[in-house]
């Protein structure tokens, strides 16, 4: 989560959608530097993955308005980013143990997303669907621009355009290639997928996402 208070905007990072990509170009023009998984008191009341009511709370509580702001964050194929979560959470030593492993990372997920549970995984806010993410608490959308991740380079170029930041050519930020983005072979079953549909539906109907094959 990024804030720059010269150029009027909030860069907000739903979890593993670019969100390094764009924290190497907005950094050295942010004058809020979020990190950390939690607020830390007024002293640091801002987190890396913020939803964008609390960051619009937070911006009140210090007398800016979160509207006034070009506040922008990306969404990323729920198949794909899912699988890209199950990589963090196995962390750069470990290695999937298999469908197995994946499904029941998956079923974690759509239990907690339906019965409000915490979960022992994940904390919830890293795999809730994104209308949380974007949302005041009446449900209003916040956020000003929902870019794809799949359509990184020419949404930096947008993004930096309206913010008036020049990148250097050739320095246009690429996805990952890591082993969880398209056309790679996802880990999950049928029913797995079947879940993650069900979980974010809505964001795979806005965003025009496919279902990949098993």
């Amino acid at each position: 989560m990024r804030i720059s208070y010269a150029r009027r905007f909030v860069f907000l990072s739903y979890p593993r959608t670019a969100s390094r990509s764009m924290r190497a170009v907005l950094d050295p023009v942010s004058d809020v530097i979020a990190g950390g998984w939690q607020a830390a008191g007024p002293a640091s009341p801002y987190f890396t993955h913020a939803p964008a009511w609390h960051v619009a709370d937070r911006m009140r509580e210090d007398g800016h308005d979160f509207g006034a702001f070009f506040s922008f964050c990306f969404v990323r194929n729920p198949y794909h980013r899912i699988a890209s979560l199950l990589r963090m959470h196995n962390g750069p030593k470990k290695k999937p143990r298999g469908p197995r492993e994946a499904d029941a990372f998956v079923d974690e997920i759509h239990r907690t997303a339906f019965s409000g549970g915490a979960g022992y995984r994940l904390p919830p806010r890293l795999s809730a669907p994104l209308r949380y993410f974007v949302t005041a608490r009446d449900g209003s959308r916040l956020v000003s621009r929902i870019y794809r991740y799949e359509d990184l380079p020419a949404a930096t170029r947008d993004i930096t355009t309206r913010i008036g930041l020049p990148l250097p050519p050739g320095s246009l930020p690429r996805r990952g290639t890591r082993g969880d983005g398209p056309g790679a072979a996802l880990p999950f079953s049928a029913e797995s997928l079947d879940k993650i549909a069900e979980v974010y539906a809505e964001e795979i109907a806005e965003f025009g996402y496919t279902r990949p094959d098993p």
